[in-house]
């Protein structure tokens, strides 16, 4: 079986002892390597529990150093600190230094196995460091370094394949790549690699010291993580672990994470029940009034989350930032205008059929079409002001926006209605 099928098996088995059953049904310890490079750290943990210390060095000895990286960040410290002495020296102080990184940075998911050669050199004697080089990873671009380590080019696979064996790498090289910090965020990370179309990135210290390099397959777990995080915030629900369900964290701990949103939602319900209440007097007139709020505030939220999750996913991988605010609000405002234009012109005719009522009709029709637009104007702007002041808009946006929509709807459907009372009754 392929290591990334196994490692599906795994996750799948019942119990930590049929996960550990498996993998050491595994005989040869790369492949074994390889599987837990496929396994979350939640998985590795579990498989790796009692593990003897030799055996754990060996098997972490094999994996890329990202992997391995992530996986003894997960370990216990206790644990670490004899599986780093039992390795060699320089791999050791490798996974030192890459530990000493936040998680979720660029440091925390780069790894040190990487090709570079010095500006000098030839195709020729390049292709030699890369039949040399011992690195696991992917080899796409190599790295062209000057007398001090630093980082002055990079040149693609490709391009060595395409030219003379007697080219000097200085004349091909490409002089301005595009590069990240290792205290760079790994959203950013993962933005840059989609925005400029990249296999590899290369992360430099801010004297521009070759640190190590960040590869496609790294920056695809990165996005899938930031997704998941993202989907999960949004309703509301846990991201201390976003693997499996049964990993989530206690009743409890959801229930306090869940209320606050929640408690949201419940001020702006009561703030439209005082709404309807303020205009009791307006719906004991004309009752077919109620036959319409659901309609228009289930409508109006709808178009509201619409416009939202598109404008949350695009700050997500970087397509829009603040100077897009107001074009953003011309185009979603035309959208809303033409949605509600035929949704209400849709209940217009409904209300002719129903109630026999074509001055209900027109309050209806109008305030679905104003709803429309009040509801995805709020949720093209409160995302973006949500994200560059420092608040998420994945957490923050959805009841906001829903809350806010459903008083605007009820408010402009009941006002109208009260205005026009005299030709409604």
């Amino acid at each position: 079986m392929h290591p990334a099928d196994i490692a599906k098996a795994i996750h799948d088995a019942s119990d930590n002892a049929e996960k550990q059953r498996l993998f050491e049904a595994i005989e040869d310890s790369s492949t074994q390597a390889h599987v837990l490079s496929e396994l979350s750290s939640e998985h590795a943990l579990q498989i790796l529990e009692g593990m003897p210390i030799i055996k754990l060095s060996t098997l972490i000895e094999k994996l890329p150093r990202d992997d391995a990286t992530d996986i003894l960040g997960s370990l216990p410290q206790e644990t670490v600190l004899p599986i780093l002495r039992s390795m060699a020296r320089e791999d050791a102080a490798q996974l030192k230094c890459l530990l000493t990184y936040p998680k979720r940075s660029a440091g925390g998911i780069m790894t040190t196995q990487y090709v570079a050669v010095p500006q000098q050199a030839t195709v020729n004697t390049t292709f030699e460091a890369i039949r040399k080089s011992a690195s696991d990873e992917m080899i796409s671009e190599i790295y062209v370094t000057d007398d001090y380590d630093k980082l002055v080019g990079v040149v693609a696979l490709r391009t060595l394949l395409r030219v003379s064996l007697k080219a000097r790498i200085e004349d091909i090289m490409d002089r301005d790549p595009i590069f990240v910090t290792p205290e760079t965020n790994q959203e950013t990370v993962a933005t840059k690699v989609s925005r400029y179309n990249l296999l590899s990135i290369p992360v430099v210290h801010p004297n521009k010291k070759l640190a190590g390099i960040i590869t496609i397959d790294d920056v695809v777990d990165v996005i899938q993580e930031e997704t998941t995080e993202d989907m999960l915030r949004m309703s509301g629900i846990s991201t201390a672990a976003q693997d499996d369900p049964q990993f989530y964290a206690s009743g409890l701990q959801e229930a306090k994470r869940r209320l606050p949103w929640i408690f949201v939602n419940m001020l702006g319900s009561i703030i439209a029940g005082y709404i309807l209440w303020f205009f009791r007097y307006t719906i004991q007139e004309v009752v077919a009034i109620i036959s319409f709020i659901p309609i228009i505030t289930a409508l109006g939220g709808n178009a509201g989350l619409q416009s939202s999750t598109l404008i949350i996913r695009s700050l997500a991988i970087g397509k829009i930032d603040q100077r897009d605010l107001r074009k953003l609000c011309i185009r979603e405002s035309w959208v809303a205008l033409l949605m509600g234009s035929i949704c209400g012109g849709l209940i217009f005719v409904v209300t002719l059929v129903w109630h026999a009522n074509a001055m209900l009709g027109l309050v209806v029709g109008l305030s679905m079409t104003l709803t429309f637009l009040l509801a995805v104007i709020t949720a093209t702007t409160l995302p973006i002001l949500l994200k560059y002041n420092g608040l998420d808009p994945a957490i923050a946006a959805a009841p906001l926006i829903t809350t806010a929509t459903d008083i605007a709807s009820i408010t402009v459907y009941l006002m109208l209605a009260t205005l026009l009372l005299t030709s409604l009754t």
